[in-house]
């Protein structure tokens, strides 16, 4: 910002100073800015567009939390002139990205993009020796006596705009202020209309305006070793030849102006930030063990944010999914884009898994999983023949099965091997979630249905297999050392006995898989086909290799379909058969009240209200949901022998009286709606009363300034009031009527990486905060009102609210009997 202002107290021309104005005076005017920045661009010169754009991009964005064009909130359905304009002048081939382009001629033309934008792991990598070497041209140091110092990055104008438009999504400043009732908001088609213009998944479709001018992104360094120093023997060849050093700058710059990264250095741009700020942002991949880069974020993110990441993983899926068949530059980053984010996205899910709560809205999460683990239903012509992003179902709603194209092993088994754990150990995460909510509600066993049915989609369990084949054997001994170790930010994984655990002691080791394996008289070998010898040389060291760098050397990999089936499996596939019959009696009372409801009381008054808040349409899909995902299961990991599960009706009111599934202390309560709303009833504020967030009765500033009134007087005379109130004479049962009686309060301390409750002592203290009560001074105004009227004066109605509350309190002395507490509390106590 400060950049900004040099920048505008540099021009004292009258021309630059009109051009500020008038963009200022736009600004204010939301219904007509975007014609009348459209007008001033093109009566601005190109030194007054560099002045003002970066101005103009702050205003767009509010980085600082200050005025923005909230482009989170718009949305066509009730704000459709403005959505228009906005789009139309942001949009990729918009007025601001004409702008845009223009100051690209000038390669001189950069600006500063704040460090304290950017997430603690990006920072850190930049401060580091292992500098991704797309930041190599960006970064701005300065000289200090300890050496450089690291200050912010350069940009261009198209990678200024860009980050502080992919920043915005993550501004902590910008967080509680979101309404989740519209997802399709101006931001959103935003990102749309980015990445289908410049991430074409059409073959041979350049990226528009095509580029030839800016060289900013083409290091001479890094065309230099191309071309051959030419060697001059003699007068004669240097005079018939000309210059030797002139004719090798020009074949140089012919060079670079067909340099291949003027084709991608955009989607580059595009694809590192989102990868950097959107995968490794702090409020959702928080550091567990450093507890130092601890920030004060909101406790998830916002559901726009989990749509906008769908939409990108689905896209890149399709953009990624032609990188065979393109020959062009942009085919090399196709090659890329998926490698580049596979490790981020590991990180981004486990986070999101592990702190998710336990209620209907982690669909949003769960399909966010199932688009990535399935490249194959994005690939170019079903996604092209979908309608690309525009025509894909929200995360709420379920995707069309028609759209859906199985795995085909020889395309797909890198991407799966790639990515192991991002099946099998966020599986293994997942699952017991399922054993801690009601199934028999209809939205959480449509969650559980996406799951099996995605994993009982053919060839994908038996590519797992192999690849899982590969991980456990006697001579597991990873040799590649990762610089970028993500144990630091990874959650702990559930402490069951079969499943995944970090730094465990209780390795499921090779010898238990073999033997699992030897019991039935199979021999991987065998088992897998004569190819499996061919495929484990190919596959061995990459599993290997991507297992060590994301979960670290004391990982213990635990596999879920070539060994016996969990015990957690079996609990889970019961607790879905005892939920089907549960939802079937659910559906059964549903029907029987809507029957009751058709008398004439609702022929004329209308139905009653009911107390089921799920609708009938929605119970009746709830027990087909579940059938189809017990059978999914099955399926999934080979049960033979579930029929020994008895399951009857007459044990579900059994299972719902113990309301758990297992005895151990691997699964907490199953929480059903009824029971939060329970919950919700019976909780109560255990924190300093001063502090209970304010009422709607009161009055906000008036709140805050008693309360530091209120603290001064009890940090200077706390421990006068202490000893009064402690006194047992009259004295001490008089100031006590003014008093607040000492409590023990409770609060979250949280500076130790986690959440504890801890109990504090609040003494004796005087609290001014019911004169912020909007009756109490209702009262006071009305009365004192009065007095005037009655030609009493004000003074005298105060003096006698005064006296009438001071003889209540001399009273109260005289005949009340209070039990001192023996234990002297002083005010510093609170602080403890």
């Amino acid at each position: 910002m400060m950049n900004n202002i040099n920048m505008m107290s540099a021009l004292p021309s009258f021309e630059s100073d009109s051009i500020l104005s008038q963009m200022s005076n736009a600004l204010l005017r939301p219904d007509t800015r975007c014609a009348e920045l459209t007008l001033l661009f093109e009566r601005a010169t190109k030194q007054d567009l560099q002045t003002i754009f970066p101005i103009l991009v702050d205003n767009i964005f509010g980085p600082h939390g200050t005025f923005h064009w909230n482009l989170r909130k718009i949305h066509a359905e009730t704000h459709t002139t403005e959505y228009n304009s906005i789009m139309n002048f942001l949009k990729p081939e918009g007025v601001l990205f004409k702008q845009i382009y223009i100051l690209l001629h000038d390669i001189t033309i950069k600006y500063d993009f704040s460090l304290a934008y950017l997430p603690t792991k990006v920072r850190l990598m930049l401060e580091g020796s292992n500098v991704n070497p797309f930041y190599n041209e960006i970064i701005q140091y300065t000289n200090h006596q300890s050496g450089r110092q690291l200050v912010s990055l350069l940009l261009n104008p198209f990678d200024y705009y860009i980050f502080h438009f992919v920043y915005h999504l993550i501004n902590p400043c910008h967080q509680r202020v979101l309404s989740e009732e519209h997802w399709n908001t101006v931001y959103y088609n935003l990102c749309s209309e980015y990445l289908l213009h410049f991430f074409p998944t059409s073959l041979n479709v350049p990226i528009l305006p095509v580029i030839t001018f800016y060289h900013g992104k083409n290091p001479i360094q890094s065309t230099q070793h191309v071309f051959k120093p030419y060697k001059q023997s003699t007068l004669l060849k240097q005079n018939l030849f000309g210059d030797p050093h002139i004719n090798d700058m020009k074949v140089m710059h012919q060079h670079i102006e067909k340099h291949p990264r003027n084709e991608i250095w955009r989607s580059e741009t595009i694809l590192m930030a989102i990868i950097d700020l959107w995968l490794s942002n702090d409020q959702v991949c928080s550091q567990y063990n450093n507890l130092s880069t601890a920030t004060n974020y909101p406790e998830l993110p916002s559901g726009d944010y989990i749509r906008i990441i769908r939409v990108v993983v689905k896209h890149l899926h399709a953009f990624s999914s032609t990188a065979k068949e393109d020959n062009s530059s942009l085919g090399e980053l196709k090659k890329h884009t998926l490698p580049m984010m596979q490790s981020r996205m590991y990180v981004f899910l486990r986070n999101l898994l592990h702190r998710w709560p336990l209620d209907e809205s982690f669909r949003l999460v769960l399909e966010l999983w199932l688009s990535f683990i399935q490249p194959w239903r994005y690939a170019h012509d079903t996604y092209n023949e979908g309608g690309g992003i525009y025509k894909m179902i929200p995360a709420s709603s379920s995707p069309p099965d028609e759209t859906v194209k199985y795995a085909d092993e020889n395309t797909y088994i890198q991407f799966i091997a790639e990515n192991l754990l991002v099946y099998i150990v966020i599986l293994q995460q997942l699952l017991p979630r399922f054993a801690r909510i009601d199934l028999a509600s209809p939205k959480n066993a449509q969650m559980l249905f996406r799951l099996t049915k995605v994993f009982n989609q053919p060839n994908l369990v038996s590519m797992l297999k192999k690849v899982e084949s590969l991980v456990e054997n006697k001579n597991y001994s990873p040799t590649h050392h990762s610089t970028l170790n993500y144990s630091s930010i990874l959650p702990p994984l559930s402490p069951t006995s079969r499943w995944s655990t970090n730094n465990t002691t209780d390795i499921y080791s090779s010898t238990h898989i073999m033997q699992d394996i030897s019991s039935d008289n199979v021999h991987p070998a065998n088992f897998f086909g004569s190819g499996y010898d061919t495929f484990a040389s190919k596959y061995l060291n990459l599993v290997r290799q991507k297992i060590y760098e994301l979960e670290g050397p004391n990982f213990c990999y635990k596999p879920m379909f070539i060994t016996q089936t969990a015990a957690e499996v079996y609990e889970l596939l019961k607790l879905t058969k005892s939920s089907e019959i549960k939802a079937v009696a659910l559906l059964e009372e549903c029907k029987t009240a809507q029957k009751n409801d058709n008398g004439l009381w609702s022929f004329f008054f209308g139905p009653l209200p009911s107390q089921d808040e799920i609708s009938l349409q929605d119970r009746l899909k709830a027990p087909v949901f579940l059938k189809s995902s017990a059978d999914f299961l099955i399926e999934m990991f080979q049960i033979k022998d579930f029929h020994n599960f008895d399951v009857t009706p007459e044990k579900v009111h059994e299972l719902s009286r113990e309301d758990t599934i297992m005895q151990d202390n691997s699964y907490a309560t199953i929480l059903t709606p009824t029971k939060v709303k329970e919950r919700l009833k019976n909780m109560k504020y255990e924190g300093d009363p001063d502090l209970i967030p304010i009422r709607s009765y009161e009055i906000a500033f008036l709140v805050r300034l008693l309360y530091v009134f209120a603290c001064n007087i009890n940090q200077q005379y706390g421990n006068h009031l202490s000893r009064w109130y402690y006194n047992h004479g009259f004295c001490g049962r008089f100031v006590s009527n003014f008093l607040q009686d000492p409590m023990q309060a409770f609060k979250f301390e949280k500076s130790h990486g986690s959440s504890r409750r801890v109990m504090y002592h609040l003494p004796p203290r005087v609290s001014f905060r019911k004169f912020a009560n909007k009756s109490l001074l209702s009262f006071l105004a009305l009365g004192t009102l009065l007095s005037v009227w009655m030609q009493f004066g004000w003074s005298c109605f105060i003096m006698g609210y005064i006296t009438i509350n001071v003889l209540a309190a001399l009273i109260r002395a005289v005949f009340r009997t209070r039990v001192v507490p023996t234990l002297d509390l002083n005010f510093n106590d609170s602080l403890d």
